[in-house]
């Protein structure tokens, strides 16, 4: 019946009752089962037309809240409907980005951290396919999601870049490249940062290639910041070439020679 008559209050007060089932019961299946179920409700509020917008925005915010706990296909499905939807198209995206800013504090893992900024890149490039939409009006998400991605991009790099092999985080960043389109509507000093990021993670993930084209598209982009660029690729390639010695090899040696 809540369901039938759009009442949000209702089916909010389910969804919090299951979400604060979940963190009683701290990392157990059933707490996982009570998380789920809350997200279903708020992503359902959330897209419900006869609901007030008020009550779909608040919704919408804790959907996106608990997105780093869902798995890639719904999470990702949920939110491009979000951003096809006219009414939520800016306000979800607003909240994707201010969501992105803070997922660098939250206590997860880098590679689930990775993973959610994928699925939050994915339905922005969903919206942007919408010839319809006002890019000026997504400029400010769009440059705060770009600082998200590239923070995100620029950590990893330091932590894998003198790594052997390729992280998981690593491959799923690189899936995670703002497009062309996304890349024409920041300033060009961001623009740069993120031509540099990127760049450092293709060629941590092993793709030269990527990386060259990366590059040459930076450098199209802002002839004035070739020395920089050029730099960090050669910088970041070194590494890959070169990885400095582990120090708990070096120790086990020394024990080795000692004996």
């Amino acid at each position: 019946r809540a369901r039938e008559r759009a009442n949000t209050v209702a089916l909010t007060s389910h969804a919090k009752y299951h979400e604060a089932r979940a963190k009683e019961l701290g990392t157990t299946p059933q707490a996982q089962t009570h998380q789920r179920t809350a997200w279903d409700l708020y992503c359902e509020i959330a897209l419900m037309d006869k609901a007030d917008f008020a009550s779909r925005r608040e919704a919408m915010g804790q959907a996106i809240e608990l997105l780093p706990s869902i798995p890639p296909g719904p999470a990702t499905q949920w939110l491009q409907n979000v951003v096809a939807n006219k009414a939520l198209a800016a306000t979800g995206l607003e909240a994707v980005a201010l969501k992105a800013m803070r997922i660098g504090n939250e206590k997860i893992g880098i590679q689930e951290r990775a993973s959610a900024i994928l699925m939050m890149k994915d339905s922005v490039d969903a919206l942007l396919k919408d010839e319809t939409i006002e890019i000026e009006q997504l400029r400010i998400p769009l440059r705060l999601l770009t600082m998200s991605l590239v923070a995100a991009a620029e950590e990893t790099i330091a932590k894998q870049a003198p790594k052997a092999g390729v992280a998981p985080e690593t491959t799923l960043l690189l899936r995670a490249l703002p497009g062309e389109k996304w890349r024409a509507s920041i300033e060009p000093s961001l623009a740069v940062r993120a031509f540099k990021a990127f760049i450092g993670i293709a060629l941590s993930a092993d793709n030269v290639d990527m990386a060259l084209d990366l590059l040459a598209k930076g450098l199209q982009r802002a002839p004035g910041q070739s020395i920089e660029m050029a730099d960090e690729f050669l910088k970041v390639w070194m590494l890959r070439l070169n990885p400095p010695p582990d120090p708990r090899r070096m120790g086990r040696t020394w024990q080795r020679i000692d004996c």
